[in-house]
């Protein structure tokens, strides 16, 4: 009886080890998954989940870590999984070295890529070794050739700078084969500043767009993203880069 009893506290003992043993893994493992947070506010323009071949495919979003943030890589794969387009933002120094940062990026797209459906992967490690990966279905679409064309974009002086709330002219070149439905310059950095101009609706053939617009108030860099939508539903977007705003 004596024996039984001995073995029945060793028996108990090791359950317990075991089961605390056993959460003290599924603590560890809910410490990791909750150890960085992504939150992708936008993938495309406007939220839209899609790009362009040719074109950038705009990325915004919130991470938060515990630890310090080591790397983020975007990779942009095929429906066989193929990873088709990749980027390191390990080397820029507004996202490293730090907790909490608002990634904000455009992915360059090859025009050599096939339409069809992509998956973007978000992949955000940590110096600690964690890692955690925000996967997002995309679509890309390839360039229609009767969608309006957009050339010759200037803002200004030509310097690629601004006064904030300053007003500056833009001029382009426009040639749509349907009548122009809208066009809409957007200001886009932290926040967006889209103005439309509504005198253009109708507009068919090749004329030139020569307006003026005040700038956004808040000072930064910017993209300046000039989109003509047609009446057919057809719309090109060109954009210029590395727009300051002080």
């Amino acid at each position: 009886m004596k024996n039984k009893m001995i073995w029945g506290i060793y028996a108990l003992i090791g359950l317990c080890l075991c089961t605390l043993a056993s959460c003290k893994d599924d603590d560890d493992n809910r410490k990791k998954d909750n150890a960085i947070s992504i939150k992708l506010n936008e993938v495309g323009e406007e939220n839209s989940k899609e790009g362009m071949a040719g074109k950038d495919l705009h990325i915004e979003g919130e991470v938060i870590a515990q630890a310090k943030i080591k790397g983020i890589r975007v990779e942009l794969a095929d429906a066989k999984n193929a990873v088709k387009v990749s980027e390191d933002y390990s080397q820029e120094a507004k996202y490293v070295n730090v907790i909490n940062i608002t990634f904000h990026e455009h992915l360059e797209l090859p025009g050599t890529l096939e339409a069809g459906d992509y998956t973007l992967r978000f992949t955000v490690t940590d110096q600690t070794g964690n890692s955690k990966t925000e996967s997002v279905k995309v679509k890309i679409t390839k360039k229609d050739a009767n969608a309006p064309l957009i050339t010759d974009i200037n803002i200004g002086d030509g310097s690629n700078k601004g006064k904030a709330g300053a007003k500056v002219k833009i001029t382009a070149n426009v040639t749509t084969k349907s009548a122009v439905e809208e066009i809409e310059i957007e200001f886009h950095g932290k926040k967006e500043f889209p103005t439309e101009f509504e005198k253009y609706k109708g507009r068919t053939g090749s004329f030139k767009f020569e307006e003026e617009l005040t700038l956004p108030s808040d000072k930064g860099e910017y993209h300046v993203h000039f989109t003509v939508k047609d009446k057919d539903g057809r719309k090109n977007t060109e954009e210029v880069e590395g727009f300051v705003i002080d």
